[in-house]
């Protein structure tokens, strides 16, 4: 097998925020994360990658987006996921679904196993393709 289909890298831990203040409490916190914030902005969502440890904290921050938007109403400002960077997306994907995991949500650049598969805990598995405004937070090498 090719040593790069199975590469894999922890990528972030994702936070449904309601509004910037858990944000700036984190830059208050770690006085070098500003300069280092990643921001994206997207048509209904907000999202802020915080560098940490080799990793990235995840902010996110809906303004009209369903599914985030009812996620902060059911259970407020909470972890919504975590999410491994791969380099071959259908390699996991096939091996995911041969282990018998609920896939949710998959598109070309990633997809989520139900948490109904793991104990309630939504796993994110990702491959930035070349336009993804994301590619810079890549932790892998390509």
């Amino acid at each position: 097998m090719d040593s790069q289909k199975n590469q894999i890298k922890f990528h972030h831990i994702s936070i449904v925020v309601k509004s910037n203040t858990i944000k700036d409490l984190l830059f208050t916190l770690f006085d070098e994360l500003k300069e280092s914030a990643l921001p994206f902005n997207f048509e209904s969502v907000d999202l802020t990658l915080l560098p940490l440890g080799g990793a990235y904290l995840e902010l996110v921050h809906p303004h009209g987006h369903e599914r985030m938007e009812k996620f902060l109403e059911e259970r407020g400002e909470a972890i919504h996921h975590f999410c491994y960077e791969v380099m071959d997306l259908d390699y996991w994907l096939n091996r995911c679904e041969k282990i018998g995991f609920g896939i949710y949500h998959k598109d070309n650049r990633c997809f989520f196993i139900h948490p109904d598969s793991l104990g309630g805990i939504l796993l994110e598995f990702i491959r930035f393709v070349e336009d993804d405004p994301m590619k810079s937070s890549s932790l892998l090498q390509n």
